[in-house]
């Protein structure tokens, strides 16, 4: 075989290589993960002074979990009235996104069911936010489904 042909190989295999990377990233999926980031920058003022406050009161939730479910225990103090919410948030894709509501008249503490069924298979990060009376409180745990 002679050099011409070994380039004219070497550049047609070069122009497919390059085709191919360029029809693999546009097959991507790049979607953005808040549509409303610009409002949730404003919320998020608020959530760094209720983040700050579960701190300091040492009222961060504890996460268990088994194969069927996770447990949220949120400590609340006696004879508060709680509600709120716990958003699983995926950072890879929003349509995994999901949220259950806090509603509970709690003695002690309260306890959050969230059913693995529901989630998919990804990486989440569970904000959780609460309000005891006008106090508000929020905590963030990441959690592997």
């Amino acid at each position: 075989m002679n050099w011409g042909k070994s380039i004219v190989i070497v550049y047609v295999l070069f122009v497919f290589g390059i085709g191919y990377m360029v029809y693999r990233s546009t097959q991507e999926n790049f979607e953005m993960v808040d549509s409303n980031y610009y409002q949730k920058e404003l919320e998020y003022s608020d959530k760094m002074v209720a983040k700050n406050h579960a701190d300091a009161l040492k009222r961060v939730p504890k996460v268990e979990h088994d194969e069927k479910s996770v447990y949220l225990n949120i400590p609340v103090a006696i004879n508060k009235v709680i509600s709120g919410e716990v958003y699983a948030y995926c950072p890879s894709a929003s349509r995994n996104d999901r949220k259950i509501a806090i509603k509970k008249n709690a003695s002690l503490d309260t306890i959050v069911y969230v059913p693995l069924n529901i989630l998919n298979k990804a990486n989440y990060q569970l904000k959780i936010s609460w309000k005891e009376g006008s106090e508000s409180f929020y905590s963030e745990i990441s959690f592997d489904r």
